[in-house]
């Protein structure tokens, strides 16, 4: 019998190391066909007369993303393509387009919707796409219904057309919140506030029914700047004066495919076929499987990415660091889109010791976060540009702990319709006693001080708990004060009125002091350049740095088993929907999400009340 266990043993051993083994070869010839598979078409090529392609259901992000395995698996698994390109990606490929030989067309195509993006990406893209308008080469846009953010992009096309049945969404710019004040006192959920700043409106929410006049007076200012920007720049496009613009919204703003042509907001009724041969027209002949000679934004950027030099070591460069997403305080996992104070730090200090760095612009694109975090960052700007100039661009939004960041810099660049302020901080304490209690759950703490479970859900702070979380509250907000007079060279007394958690944008703040130019991100760049006079030798370098080519070819492997054709898009032109409810639902786990997934030690943020999304 032992013999024969033995034997058993011996097999089962051997099978197992044989498995092993061939799943190694396995493995290693996957691997070794995954590379010769995916480097094959590495590096996309230009064919002569192609029209450049800009699907606007592209998510537009300003960093370039980490390399996700499990999210491009997730993404495969879904049937999903890669929908995402980085801010300056699509800029630069406009841009360089116009000079293009190859290149004969821009073709915004709005079929498949509209991506992600705030009106200040919205902006800089516009800017791009007028440079590329102005070497002469035509710019056509084409959706079957213009969404207002998609509208404002395409306003200034030669030809702005739309399907005979579709419509143009015209309708102006609202904030809408959810309130859950009367669902928390249903169930039983206590809360208590700690807020500094008559204006932080970010616990409203959880204590108020609806918005309070604080509220309804700085939203409509800064929603109005917002709003008055658009109306302009589709004016000037489309040679419409702001009022005839606002009439249209005031009557509804939902305007069929005949009536926005009377009224000049489209220059064609077009179906998609008829558009179509007009593009072949215009480009060489197409590949069987396209619909005219064309190539996409995305990998038109990826094949300028692969054509360009190549940085040595003592190449003088200015970085670009991008700071996006909630601030976290600590560590986040690799693929987490949010800026983890740990790693902003690390980036910093490498990028201060680095000296073929000679400047560094820091994207913020951020609501604020964690005020521990923000506070840490903060300190480590403010180190780096004691050693070399830091320049700092915003984005869509840098508010709260987001502005925060900023103030140490240099120089802050934002766009008009920047969000940006929100100068105060807030804090939260949820409580289940009287849900639990309703439910016949007690809760009975043994403890060698008062406060030792201070942080349970089990009970309401006490008076003198919540006295000490206000005080922590109240220092955190006057350092954030004179962080700011100290950084922007202004007096305390100028900074306190614009502060109390106010949110403005970007061209009230620069107004008032808290920026100090309006302008992009290329427009921070060149300026950075230019004030440590790197003359026309040097390279920009973005942090966090971009795929390295085992990831992209990895990724680019695992996408073409799931490759979608672009042409034709959807057959009706929209994207699918979620429903209404289950849209609202949505809205809300975003709105709540950071607060229960990414806390401060302190239970205390400096960041906006709101998620926001143009729409």
């Amino acid at each position: 019998m032992r013999d024969f266990l033995k034997q058993v043993l011996a097999t089962i051993v051997g099978l197992i190391l044989f498995s092993s083994l061939v799943v190694a070869g396995l493995g290693g010839l996957l691997l070794f066909l995954l590379v010769v598979t995916a480097s094959r078409d590495a590096t996309p090529k230009v064919k002569a007369q192609s029209v450049l392609v800009f699907d606007l259901s592209l998510t537009v992000t300003d960093s370039p993303p980490r390399f996700d395995p499990a999210g491009v698996i997730n993404r495969v698994l879904q049937g999903e393509n890669e929908t995402q390109i980085t801010l300056r990606s699509l800029t630069q490929a406009l841009t360089h387009a116009a000079t293009d030989d190859n290149i004969v067309a821009l073709f915004l195509d709005g079929r498949a919707g509209t991506g992600l993006a705030g009106l200040a990406s919205l902006q800089e893209m516009r800017a791009a796409i007028a440079q590329f308008q102005a070497s002469g080469k035509p710019v056509i846009a084409y959706a079957v219904n213009w969404s207002e953010p998609a509208y404002f992009l395409a306003s200034s096309a030669d030809t702005l057309a739309i399907n005979p049945s579709g419509m143009v969404e015209l309708n102006g710019f609202s904030v809408e919140n959810t309130f859950l004040t009367g669902a928390l006192k249903k169930f039983g959920v206590g809360v208590q506030v700690i807020r500094v700043g008559q204006y932080k409106s970010a616990v409203e929410p959880v204590l108020l029914t609806q918005s309070s006049p604080e509220t309804v007076a700085q939203t409509q200012r800064w929603l109005g700047d917002l709003w008055q920007t658009t109306l302009s720049q589709i004016g000037t496009a489309r040679q419409r004066s702001p009022q005839q613009l606002q009439a249209i919204a005031n009557a509804g703003g939902l305007l069929s495919a005949e009536k926005a042509k009377a009224s000049g907001l489209v220059d064609r009724l077009v179906h998609q076929e008829d558009l179509l041969t007009e593009l072949r027209q215009l480009g060489g002949e197409p590949e069987a499987e396209e619909a005219f000679r064309q190539i996409g934004v995305r990998p038109y950027a990826d094949s300028l990415a692969a054509q360009s030099p190549k940085l040595t070591a003592d190449t003088p460069r200015l970085a670009v660091l991008y700071a996006e997403g909630d601030i976290v305080a600590g560590k986040l996992s690799e693929g987490q889109a949010s800026i983890d104070s740990d790693r902003l730090i690390r980036d910093l200090r490498a990028l201060r010791e680095n000296q073929a760095v000679k400047a560094v612009v820091l994207r913020i694109n951020s609501p604020g976060g964690s005020a521990i975090a923000s506070e840490l960052i903060q300190h480590e700007v403010a180190l780096t540009q004691k050693q070399k100039p830091v320049i700092v661009s915003m984005g869509d939004l840098a508010a709260s702990g987001g502005y925060g960041i900023a103030v140490p810099a240099g120089r802050i660049f934002a766009e008009p319709t920047t969000i940006t302020g929100s100068i105060g901080v807030f804090g939260l304490h949820f409580n289940i006693q009287q849900l639990a209690n309703n439910q016949g759950i007690t809760f009975d703490a043994i403890k060698t001080a008062p406060s030792a479970e201070g942080e349970t859900l089990s009970r309401p702070l006490t008076p003198q708990e919540l006295a000490l979380r206000q005080a922590f509250a109240n220092a955190i907000y006057d350092r954030f004060v004179t962080a700011v007079a100290e950084g922007r060279k202004l007096p305390r007394a100028k900074v306190a009125p614009v502060a109390e958690g106010r949110v403005w944008s970007g061209a009230a703040a620069q107004k008032l002091g808290l920026v100090d130019e309006l302008g992009s991100l290329e427009d921070a760049i060149a300026y950075a350049a230019k004030q440590v006079q790197l003359g026309d030798n040097w390279q920009v370098e973005e942090y966090p740095p971009r795929r390295t080519l085992e990831e992209q070819i990895i990724e680019r492997w695992l996408q073409q088993a799931v490759t979608l054709k672009r042409l034709p898009a959807h057959p009706t032109g929209l994207p699918p929907t979620l429903s209404p409810v289950a849209r609202e639902f949505q809205h809300l786990q975003t709105h709540l999400n950071w607060l229960y997934t990414r806390p401060d030690p302190l239970g205390i943020y400096a960041r906006l009340p709101f998620n926001l999304t143009l729409k």
